[in-house]
C-alpha cells in the first residue's frame, strides 16, 4: 500500500508486435495481483519505437521478439515458444505426423513478419535455391491464417498461437527438425532506477504455474531442483522454456516461493 501523499508507483510497459500470447496475459494478470496498487501504462510500439523509448526514459520496461545488442541496454529472454506448421483441411501433408522444412519446397509457405524467429531465418537462409520453399510474408497472423485456411498454402507461426485458431480450419503439425523457437525478451535500460521494474523483472521465471498448471522442477544452469510448483492438473506444455529456466515434469511437495514470499495466484487462475 503506497502512501496517500505520494504520487502512486507506475510502470510503463512497451509492447512490439508479435508478443501477445497467452503467456503476457498470465505474467500480467500474476503482476496485477502481486501488486494492486502499482498504475500499469501500456504502449503497443514498433520495435524500433520500443528502443528509442528505452534511451528517452519514456518506457520502464520493453517486450519484443527481437533482442537488441546494445550494450547501453539490459536484455533477459523470458519464453521460448516452439514454431509449428499450419495447413488446410484435408491437405497432403496431413498424412505425416510431422514435416521438415526441406520437405516444404513445392508449397508456399506464410509467415508474419513480426513473429521473428531466428533459428528458423538462419536455416531458410542456408538453404539452395531449389531447396527453399516460396515464403511469402504477411502483415497479420489473421492474414496468415486467411491464405492457409483457404487453401494457397501453410504456414509457420508459433504452436500455441496456430492452435488456439483451430476452429478456424486450420491442423497443425510439428516441425520435425528444428527446433526454431520464437522468444519474448525483456529489455530495459542498463543502470536505470526503478524499484517496481525491479520486482516485475523477476516476475517472470514464477508465473509458470498460471499457464502450465502442474507440478514441475525448474533447472537454471547445471543447477537443479531450485523452485518446484505443486499442482495436480496436467501440463499442456512439457518441457517449456520460461524465464530462462527449462522446465521438465517433475513431482514435489513443496510449495513455492519467491524469496521468502510466497507467491500469489489471481483469482480465477488454474493452479
Amino acid at each position: 500500500m503506497h502512501d496517500a501523499t505520494s504520487p502512486r508507483p507506475q510502470l510503463r510497459l512497451a509492447i512490439a508486435p508479435g508478443v501477445a500470447s497467452s503467456n503476457l496475459a498470465a505474467l500480467l494478470a500474476l503482476q496485477r495481483a502481486e501488486e494492486p496498487d502499482v498504475s500499469m501504462e501500456f504502449n503497443e510500439v514498433t520495435t524500433s519505437d520500443l528502443i528509442t523509448g528505452l534511451y528517452k526514459r519514456r518506457f520502464d520496461v520493453g517486450l519484443s521478439l527481437k533482442q537488441v545488442s546494445d550494450s547501453s541496454l539490459k536484455s533477459l529472454s523470458l519464453w521460448f515458444e516452439a514454431t509449428a506448421l499450419a495447413t488446410p483441411l484435408r491437405y497432403p501433408l496431413l498424412r505425416q505426423q510431422s514435416i521438415r522444412i526441406d520437405e516444404l519446397k513445392e508449397h508456399s509457405v506464410f509467415r508474419w513478419k513480426a513473429e521473428y524467429s531466428p533459428s528458423l531465418d538462419q536455416y531458410l537462409s542456408s538453404m539452395s535455391s531449389t531447396e527453399r520453399p516460396n515464403v511469402q510474408h504477411v502483415s497479420s497472423f489473421e492474414m496468415l491464417l486467411l491464405w492457409v485456411a483457404a487453401g494457397y498454402g501453410v504456414g509457420i507461426s508459433s504452436r500455441s498461437r496456430i492452435e488456439t485458431a483451430s476452429q478456424c480450419g486450420i491442423c497443425t503439425r510439428p516441425i520435425a527438425d528444428g527446433p526454431y523457437e520464437v522468444i519474448t525478451h525483456l529489455q530495459r535500460l542498463s543502470g536505470q532506477t526503478n524499484l517496481v521494474a525491479d520486482r516485475f523483472v523477476i516476475l517472470p521465471p514464477f508465473f509458470v504455474v498460471l499457464s502450465l498448471g502442474f507440478r514441475q522442477r525448474f533447472y537454471i544452469g547445471s543447477r537443479a531442483s531450485v523452485l518446484h510448483i505443486p499442482s495436480d492438473s496436467y501440463s499442456p506444455m512439457p518441457n517449456a522454456v520460461v524465464g530462462g529456466y527449462r522446465t521438465l515434469s517433475s513431482p514435489s511437495p513443496r510449495p513455492w516461493r519467491l524469496g521468502r514470499k510466497r507467491i500469489s495466484v489471481p483469482p480465477g487462475s488454474p493452479a
